[in-house]
């Protein structure tokens, strides 16, 4: 696995192994699309994985919940990446999206099964406080270390020397680990 600090506020670059193929790619803050397509070439091309084609080449932009964003409006709520949940730091949204979907989906029986419109505000306004103990609290304790990421762009992107032992720099394809010994 590999993880540098990137040259743009916000960057950085990752490789990460899976079986024998890897996961590659670039973040950054928004607005400079130009900028990251560079880096994402140059981050790429540094560590051997510019061209081989790649099975898959997406990107999209994501959003962070401002905590005083809705979850809920009447008998609807928003889960996921629809009400913006994700680590601001790592940009990583699964675990959010699954635990917020789980919280949703006991909340929507609870509305489904309550008598009336007092039983749905209590539903909702019990999701809302549910998401913002648990992902509120883990997103509020990222943002300050996107914030740091936004002030302090990496000075060089030079791959670390245990990227270049581990074949990281010099391979599109990681190896697959080693067998374990047989006992």
């Amino acid at each position: 696995m590999l993880m540098e600090w990137g040259p743009l506020p916000g960057s950085f670059g990752w490789v990460f192994p899976k079986g024998d193929v890897c996961t590659a790619g670039v973040v950054a803050a928004r607005g400079k699309p130009d900028a990251l397509g560079a880096y994402k070439r140059d981050f790429l091309d540094r560590h051997g994985l510019l061209d081989p084609r790649p099975l898959h080449d997406s990107g999209h932009l994501t959003r962070c919940r401002h905590p005083d964003s809705p979850l809920a409006r009447g008998r609807v709520l928003v889960a996921g990446d629809a009400a913006a949940l994700l680590d601001h730091w790592s940009r990583e949204g699964i675990s959010y999206a699954l635990r917020s979907g789980n919280l949703a989906g006991l909340t929507a029986v609870r509305i489904f099964t309550g008598g009336g419109e007092a039983d749905v505000s209590t539903a909702t306004t019990h999701y809302a406080q549910q998401i913002n103990a648990s992902l509120g609290a883990e997103m509020r304790a990222s943002a300050p270390l996107m914030n740091l990421f936004t002030l302090n762009p990496a000075s060089s992107t030079r791959p670390s020397p245990a990227c270049h032992r581990h074949g990281v720099a010099s391979t599109p394809r990681l190896p697959a680990a080693p067998a374990s010994p047989a006992s």
